[in-house]
């Protein structure tokens, strides 16, 4: 049966990406994430429900990220060396936003943020070695990147920063457009993505992602 191809892939994505001259607290509290810093729910474009706002902000450090996951009834689930089958973030950054590419360069980086697995659990940041074909790339705990999450009412919250010496080839004075794309995994909610999910192999193609502008 053939796929239904997600109407966002139809066109392409590119939205600002805000300025904030100071670095956010990074507790999991997601008080300093003004409505600037929100992204725009895609999955509504292809007739779904989001579950889960998503922040996005920069400054000459770094960037920074956070999650606010609604509606969550059952417990947070984690497995770290298959994360993807359980509740997690992944995001995909190119520094060049080389849409042209049709696999990733050497600007481009995958994250992926873990809830804590327990109540005595931490929550953890890891970097994926981006690679082509079916497996997924090496795992590796990321120099400059912090995480911190915070359990609500409703769901849960991930705030990140990740630090320019992270990512290389991060210059917004010259390259200020940036490719980018999330997923979002949830064993109770499903999935959240925001340019094209996971059956369409986008994860090591960065012609498959959005764009965010680095702006003031």
């Amino acid at each position: 049966m053939p796929k239904r191809v997600p109407r966002t892939r139809y066109f392409n994505i590119a939205v600002p990406c805000k300025y904030r001259k100071t670095k956010p607290r990074i507790d999991g509290i997601l008080k300093d994430w003004q409505k600037k810093f929100r992204l725009p729910d895609m999955v509504a474009v292809d007739g779904r429900n989001a579950f889960a706002d998503v922040y996005l902000s920069w400054n000459e450090a770094g960037i920074y990220l956070a999650m606010e996951v609604k509606g969550k009834a059952n417990p947070i689930t984690v497995e770290e060396n298959q994360f993807w089958t359980a509740d997690c973030l992944e995001v995909w950054l190119d520094m060049r936003d080389a849409r042209a590419m049709h696999h990733a360069g050497r600007y481009c980086h995958q994250f992926v943020f873990l809830p804590p697995a327990g109540s005595k659990g931490k929550p953890l940041a890891r970097q994926v070695d981006i690679t082509r074909g079916p497996t997924k790339g090496q795992m590796h705990e990321p120099a400059g990147v912090t995480v911190a999450f915070n359990k609500t009412e409703t769901g849960y919250t991930l705030e990140a920063a990740i630090s320019a010496d992270a990512l290389q080839g991060f210059d917004p004075v010259e390259h200020p457009r940036l490719g980018f794309t999330y997923h979002i995994n949830d064993t109770h909610l499903g999935a959240q993505y925001w340019s094209i999910d996971k059956r369409f192999r986008f994860m090591d193609n960065p012609s498959m992602w959005g764009t965010v502008i680095l702006t003031e």
